[in-house]
């Protein structure tokens, strides 16, 4: 129900911004490229545009309806709804030049158990010379300073507020949409692994990657621990 809500105006709460400028400067240039969780396909549809061969996956069933239908807009990329757990099983292993799994999507997963098995399938999915790249919100941050609330994204279409209650092994993340146009109003809870970076890092060493660059933002700046942003570029 959280994404059922929010899959038509996505692009009004997540814009795709310079995410693509970062994420082509990553990968080999029309390198075939995963999607994991690629939401309602922007940032997908982005990347084909910029030449890029792209599979893309969701769990929820609105946002591949979405993707789907901005896959048909020109720049065409595959959508298919996978659950990122057992993404190796619908890919051949050393497949993929380069897999992203961005939005804060990896932190979904219930466990540290879940979020191993599902590194581990990347992978596996991966060339040899291929790169991760990871971005989810910097839990270290946010627990250093009690945070209990993000940003407040508001702009012509709507307003969507966003409140943590932190607990040892997970954060409760709450959701509050108002839709202005119809004035509809829609709450939400979901729970969230708080990943370290450090936990993260050695998640990533026992799923089989060895180098790794961090960063505070989609500009590539290098990782300072000042910010709810980061990023991992894993190989």
């Amino acid at each position: 129900m959280f994404y059922k809500n929010m899959a038509d105006v996505y692009h009004h709460i997540f814009p795709v911004d310079n995410k693509t400028d970062f994420l082509v400067s990553q990968f080999t240039p029309q390198g075939h490229l995963l999607d994991v969780g690629c939401s309602d396909g922007r940032v997908a549809y982005e990347m084909a545009k910029k030449g890029f061969s792209v599979e893309a996956i969701d769990l929820s069933e609105d946002m591949i309806r979405i993707a789907n239908e901005i896959s048909d807009m020109g720049y065409w990329f595959h959508v298919r709804q996978i659950d990122m757990v057992q993404v190796s099983e619908y890919f051949d292993y050393d497949m993929f030049d380069g897999i992203y799994c961005i939005g804060n999507t990896l932190v979904h997963l219930s466990n540290y158990e879940e979020i191993l098995e599902t590194l581990k399938g990347f992978r596996k999915l991966l060339k040899e010379d291929g790169k991760l790249v990871v971005q989810i919100i910097n839990y270290d941050y946010v627990y250093q300073n009690n945070i209990q609330s993000l940003p407040l994204i508001e702009n012509k279409v709507l307003r969507f507020e966003r409140f943590y209650r932190l607990e040892d092994s997970r954060v409760i993340f709450k959701t509050k949409l108002n839709i202005k146009s119809t004035d509809s109003k829609y709450e939400a809870e979901t729970n969230l692994m708080p990943l370290r970076k450090d936990k993260l890092e050695s998640l990533l060493r026992k799923a089989g990657f060895t180098e790794f660059s961090w960063h505070s933002n989609y500009k590539g700046e290098p990782f300072k621990n000042d910010g709810l942003p980061l990023i991992v570029v894993a190989k």
